[in-house]
């Protein structure tokens, strides 16, 4: 097959990375792979994954154009991060595809494009939720609560999931949304990802015992409740070391850290590292920490490249997180995070060998699941699954324009005396979707 892929290209992103390791796979595998990087432009000059496949820029309309129009399948990776992934946006209007989906809440993603483009936003929000909710959207300053609650009620889930052909996504947690709005087929893939690649060292590992979070270092990674569970241990407070190795804007740096010396914890902000010292930090921890509240994506890399280096690893028990087997990793509650995250980081500081039990089993089960060869077969079945849709979604879009011209209520393409006719198409033989003009 030929395949287009948009997906951010820099190394910063692991989505990036997850792709790469596919379309390795796709080309070894005989398959024709254009990748066509996402980001934003002040993001276009930094450097890309080595995808061994030729990449170009979603601003280069006539290479892009060209390649959409020629492909067998497109394939749009989407996550919440608008300067990440402003291209899909961009042409899958033009050109919809198959999204694969990373984030089960877009409402960052779509706060940045409702600033860029306000009354096209303000439309969209206003369609699948209602006008009060399309006002909040354009409130200058949110507060983390009324983010949280407008991720309940507006997570945008529907817009980007409604132009898609088809959705392959990363866990079943956040689905319905998902099942109610694509009009294509739905399914589920872990995430491709793979164990970095870390030079062994003599040296012996010193008496610390090393927490860490890995990652862009915001409220919903639990920072301030790490801090505040090992404040809580006298015992934690003499041995514990609790490291942040990624970027952190100015205000959070100084409150975690303002924060730590109040409760007397030993705080290490590493900030943005290159790759080597990002897994060097990974070697030299004794526990991951992996808390989300809330959580928002439909798989972590983070948690998968700790389980892959063996790492014991904390996560709060909720969405993809409850997936994973109880021997995998150590599961705390959310109504009682600080209490059983200071006791759960305790017994894993006195007893190192449950530590290095656990870790084993994270990585036996991150080797099976997580591989780049079951990704490409998802792909390449979801793709035959979205050309054996396309008889119904065409006769759906050709009765939606009828029922449009006629003045027809919406709800009315919701009537069971049309969708049952529909239902024949849906074991049509499978064949290529035309072109989208």
């Amino acid at each position: 097959m030929k395949l287009s892929i948009f997906t951010p290209g820099l190394i910063q992103s692991a989505v990036g990375r997850s792709v790469r390791l596919v379309v390795r796979t796709l080309v070894d595998s005989g398959h024709e792979v254009t990748v066509i990087r996402s980001e934003s432009e002040s993001l276009l000059t930094r450097s890309p994954h080595n995808f061994a496949s030729p990449v170009i820029t979603w601003q280069d309309v006539r290479n892009v154009t060209q390649t959409l129009q020629t492909s067998d399948y497109t394939f749009y990776h989407l996550g919440n991060n608008y300067h990440f992934h402003e291209g899909c946006l961009k042409w899958m209007p033009s050109f919809p595809g198959i999204v694969c989906l990373h984030d089960f809440c877009l409402t960052d993603l779509a706060i940045e494009a409702c600033r860029l483009e306000p009354a096209k936003m303000r439309d969209v929000v206003s369609h699948w939720y209602s006008d009060e909710i399309a006002a909040d959207f354009f409130k200058p300053r949110k507060s983390d609560s009324f983010m949280e609650q407008l991720r309940k009620t507006a997570p945008m889930t529907e817009w980007l999931c409604s132009q898609a052909l088809g959705i392959l996504t990363h866990s079943s947690w956040g689905i319905d949304r998902v099942m109610s709005s694509c009009p294509g087929p739905v399914m589920e893939t872990p995430l491709a990802y793979d164990a970095m690649e870390v030079p062994r060292t003599d040296e012996p590992h010193d008496s610390t015992f090393r927490i860490v979070t890995l990652g862009h270092i915001n409220r919903n990674k639990r920072v301030h409740e790490v801090i505040q569970a090992i404040g809580a241990s006298q015992s934690l407070r003499q041995k514990a070391e609790y490291w942040l190795v990624g970027p952190i804007e100015a205000d959070m740096r100084t409150e975690v850290s303002s924060l730590a010396q109040k409760l007397g914890v030993r705080l290490v902000i590493k900030g943005q590292v290159n790759d080597a010292e990002f897994g060097n930090a990974i070697q030299s921890a004794d526990v991951i920490s992996c808390l989300r509240w809330p959580s928002l994506e439909a798989s972590s890399a983070s948690l998968i490249e700790a389980m892959l280096m063996k790492k014991a690893v904390i996560v709060i028990d909720d969405a993809h997180y409850s997936d994973i087997p109880d021997k995998c990793v150590l599961k705390i509650s959310h109504e009682r995070e600080v209490d059983e995250l200071t006791k759960a980081i305790e017994e894993l500081a006195a007893q190192p060998d449950a530590r290095l039990e656990l870790g084993i089993q994270a990585q036996r089960y991150a080797q099976s699941q997580f591989s780049p060869a079951a990704y490409m077969n998802a792909m390449i079945q979801i793709a035959t699954a979205v050309a054996s849709s396309h008889p119904r979604l065409a006769a759906i879009d050709t009765m939606t324009n009828i029922a449009k011209s006629w003045g027809a209520h919406p709800n009315l393409l919701h009537a069971e005396e049309l969708i049952a006719p529909l239902r024949l198409f849906e074991n049509a033989p499978t064949r290529q979707p035309s072109l989208p003009e």
